[in-house]
């Protein structure tokens, strides 16, 4: 049988298919016959730049970089913008709180470690928006919920309840919001260009699931023909923190 060195790499490789952007390793020499590592792997790498330009985004998911799920009316098309020149521009014709789901590899969520979120962001407009950090199993259940409204104020919300106003935003410009997650404290941090807009924040959900898709879109009060700007989305955790939601099994042999 395999060490658990050779297992927990070839779960890795698997997992990411071993060209997975970003991905990254990291083993400690064994000490004293102790052997002490740190897996880390990307479950999410949008990077809008390598699709057609001009064109609607496809829903092939996380292995190529696309949205799993563009809900009812949205509409989609591959812009020059953004902070590398193409990016994905979501539009709400009818002005309806609908979003486009961005989910993880294999359908991974995650329970407990640390999971890092990030993604580039703007509006074209001063609206209302909703991004959006959720489970799988269960669209109805969120861990945090960014809201952007008609006043440029930036509102956030998990099961906890409103956790107030705590920033703000402006139409043509864009921002890199990012969140991380510490699922064994139920604590979670939040960043837009790197400023703190909310630390050690409890989310108040202790769940065998996890958190494993992204929501981009629109509240119920959006104007219509509304829009926002998306580009680099970006998910990473710990691979022992994983739960395979898909019944995806490594193949370490015996």
């Amino acid at each position: 049988m395999r060490d658990v060195q050779s297992i927990k790499y070839l779960m890795l490789v698997t997992l990411t298919g071993g060209a997975m952007a970003g991905s990254a390793t990291e083993l400690s020499s064994a000490k004293h016959g102790v052997v002490n590592e740190t897996f880390l792997s990307v479950v999410l790498d949008a990077d809008i730049e390598n699709k057609i330009l001009g064109q609607p985004i496809g829903t092939g998911g996380a292995s190529v970089g696309e949205p799993e799920t563009i809900q009812n009316t949205l509409e989609t098309e591959v812009i020059e913008a953004g902070l590398d020149n193409q990016a994905l521009l979501i539009t709400n014709p009818n002005g309806i709180a609908y979003t486009v789901t961005w989910g993880f590899l294999h359908d991974i969520e995650y329970s407990t470690g640390q999971l890092t979120v990030a993604m580039d962001v703007d509006f074209p407009s001063v609206d209302h928006y909703a991004l959006t950090f959720g489970r799988i199993s269960d669209s109805g259940v969120f861990y945090s919920s960014l809201s952007f409204g008609l006043t440029g104020s930036i509102g956030i919300s998990d099961s906890n309840g409103f956790a107030g106003f705590v920033g703000s935003y402006v139409e043509n410009q864009w921002y890199r919001l990012k969140m991380v997650f510490d699922m064994d404290t139920g604590l979670y941090d939040v960043y837009l260009d790197d400023a703190e807009l909310l630390t050690d924040r409890a989310h108040e959900l202790y769940l065998e699931s996890g958190t494993g898709i992204i929501q981009t879109g629109f509240q119920s009060t959006s104007s219509e023909g509304s829009s926002l700007i998306v580009d680099n989305l970006h998910a990473q955790g710990q691979i022992s923190d994983l739960i395979f939601k898909a019944g995806f099994e490594p193949n370490v042999g015996q």
